[in-house]
């Protein structure tokens, strides 16, 4: 491909526990000139999806970078969020037109307008119960049925911003505001957090340690658990607004800072890593874990779209087993973290040995088997190991699947009061054998 089309560039080369490690990045060109593109989500087709706010289209992108446009039937509606949703199309908002839309992954697209005008319509996630979450101006949440039955809920401070689902089963938000983050039950009922004064969070995302993480227009990032209790708060490195949150591949979360030009991460414990992107001005904006494993992010002036493929450790350390690790086919680390928010406990889950290829976790008590997991080598199939696991839990699970050859991790997630999802993901791994 030429460099018209596609940019690459090796990001950064630096040594970790003594092996070589690197950042590729990959952009793609849209052709978004009326502006730049925002938010991104993995569809359930395979694909990347994504909203082009000033030119008026959702857009389709493939993992090997071919994008597709759909225009939206209403005039100047300035799409803002998009997710996937529990009936198998995507879901948007459209800003300025008091407006919810859904768009198969064929490209059919309806509308629903809101009850009352809006004003101005934010982010927005799928949550329990099979509905759609988004934020509204002023001061409601509202959530939408996918048979677009609308419901307003009234949060107590005003500027309801970034969404995500959080491991507790409820929908978590930021107020940019007033420097507060919200959570409010599938009920409706809302609650608030004071964050430190003057940090604006703008986005959060459900972390794989069981916490919610969020980035603010000051560049900290915070660690708040699923009791409202702030549990770090982090100094990014460079004085920058950082625009969005998303937890990556390799256990770290990763974040955009438009101003600065750079993509960043962070790990558990507060370890932040930048990366400058090749394109001066690109702003980038959304970011999302794509289906191939990689970091997905919009150039929201760049009008680009632009994949990072997380550094992946050669020569990695083979799996160790242990009381809470299962190590399956050879080579894959699988762990298990509950959360029972009813009971205000949580923890590790304890790792049972079946085959070389399936194990079990326990939560409770080893008589109660929770979780059932399985990797398979399908490589010569599709060219990919296998992920399937299921749970006889309603509790809170996060799932991580880490192949310990390359570092490539897969995670996840099942919130807390919903019934455990089965997992048959056989596009996991691409590293073969």
């Amino acid at each position: 491909m030429s460099s018209a089309a596609q940019r690459l560039l090796i990001l950064a080369l630096f040594t970790v526990a003594g092996a070589v490690r690197a950042q590729v990045l990959t952009e793609f060109p849209v052709n978004a000139a009326g502006g730049g593109v925002g938010d991104i989500t993995p569809g359930p087709d395979g694909n990347l999806w994504f909203v082009a706010s000033g030119s008026n289209f959702i857009g389709r992108i493939t993992t090997a970078g071919i994008v597709t446009r759909f225009p939206l039937p209403t005039a100047d509606s300035y799409p803002s969020g998009i997710v996937a949703g529990p009936d198998g199309s995507l879901w948007f908002t459209e800003g300025a037109q008091s407006k919810i839309g859904r768009i198969t992954t064929g490209g059919d697209i309806t509308e629903f307008s809101l009850p009352t005008p809006a004003g101005a319509i934010g982010r927005i996630a799928s949550g329990p119960g099979g509905a759609l979450w988004f934020s509204e101006a002023g001061s409601k949440i509202g959530r939408i049925s996918t048979t677009g039955v609308v419901s307003e809920f009234p949060v107590p401070v005003e500027s309801p911003s970034g969404m995500t689902v959080g491991p507790d089963g409820n929908i978590w938000f930021t107020l940019y505001y007033s420097d507060k983050i919200g959570r409010i039950t599938p009920s409706g009922v809302a609650t608030v957090y004071s964050v430190t004064s003057g940090s604006w969070p703008r986005d959060i995302t459900a972390g794989p340690d069981g916490n919610l993480w969020f980035v603010t227009a000051a560049s900290t990032i915070g660690r708040m658990t699923t009791d409202g209790h702030m549990v770090g708060e982090f100094q990014g490195p460079t004085a920058a607004s950082l625009n969005r949150i998303a937890a990556g591949p390799d256990g770290n979360l990763w974040f955009t800072e438009g101003a600065r030009n750079k993509i960043g991460q962070i790990t558990p414990d507060g370890e932040i890593t930048e990366h400058s992107l090749p394109t001066a001005g690109s702003a980038p904006s959304g970011i999302a874990l794509g289906p191939d494993g990689n970091l997905w992010f919009t150039e929201g002036s760049g009008r680009s779209i632009g994949r990072i493929e997380p550094a992946q450790q050669q020569g990695a350390t083979d799996c160790a087993a242990d009381a809470t690790t299962l190590c399956l086919n050879g080579r894959f680390r699988v762990q298990a973290h509950w959360q029972a928010p009813a009971v205000g406990t949580s923890g590790d889950a304890t790792a049972i040995a079946q085959t070389g290829d399936t194990g079990l976790f326990w939560f409770f008590e080893a008589s109660s088997i929770e979780v059932i997991v399985k990797v398979l080598d399908g490589c010569s199939m599709n060219g990919h190991a296998w992920v399937f696991a299921g749970g006889l839990t309603n509790v809170g699970v996060t799932l991580t699947v880490t192949d310990t050859k390359t570092g490539a991790a897969r995670i996840y997630t099942n919130p807390a009061g919903s019934a455990f999802q089965p997992v048959q993901d056989t596009a996991a791994f691409s590293t073969c054998p």
